[in-house]
């Protein structure tokens, strides 16, 4: 019983630690969406100039070869299809490289971008607003989409990732001060 409930102390305290550095100055991040963009005003300029990052992983992949065989290590390797993977992970920052009212493209790679939009005009928006992974299709959790001019799948969970950005970039003030020098009595 005593074990039991400094077991449970424990945990207490080890969630409340975790929960306290998220709040106080841990990685908050909030995922840009349009409530956002009319909140700040948010323009293709001001987007810009923001450090976004991806929120969960994407993994993009293509066919490069269908089958085929190579020799290495003296050996003969047959093989049925080759694949190509991209894989981004969560939290790796990024940059707009250009957005309208409903979707950015952005990169993650020097030469490299993908397209994040929001559906909010959409009656059946599943995001919220938010600008998530874009891509022509989604059937089966599988996105087709255009990486660098060439076709791609989103597997697995890409059609989840989001763009986010770090809750204290929208803190910041600009504070533009003019000093009013006086203006004297005029002399008569």
């Amino acid at each position: 019983m005593k074990n039991s409930i400094i077991s449970t102390l424990w945990l207490l305290i080890g969630t409340l630690s975790l929960s306290g550095c998220a709040l106080f100055g841990g990685a908050s991040r909030v995922p840009v969406s349009d409530y956002l963009r009319q909140q700040f005003s948010l323009q293709e300029a001001e987007l810009k100039q923001l450090q976004v990052y991806v929120s969960s992983t994407i993994v993009l992949e293509r066919v490069t070869d269908s089958s085929g065989a190579d020799i290495a290590a003296g050996e003969l390797n047959v093989f049925g299809e080759r694949l190509e993977q991209i894989v981004i992970k969560p939290s790796t920052p990024g940059i707009i490289l250009q957005a309208t009212e409903t979707w950015a493209k952005v990169s993650f790679s020097e030469g490299t971008w993908l397209i994040f939009g929001s559906f909010a005009a959409s009656p059946n928006d599943p995001w919220g607003g938010k600008y998530a992974l874009y891509a022509q299709t989604w059937a089966g959790g599988v996105g087709e989409l255009e990486f660098n001019g060439l076709s791609y799948r989103a597997i697995k969970t890409s059609g989840q990732a989001v763009l986010e950005i770090r809750q204290k970039d929208l803190n910041r003030r600009v504070i533009e001060k003019t000093k009013l020098s006086g203006v004297p009595l005029a002399a008569e």
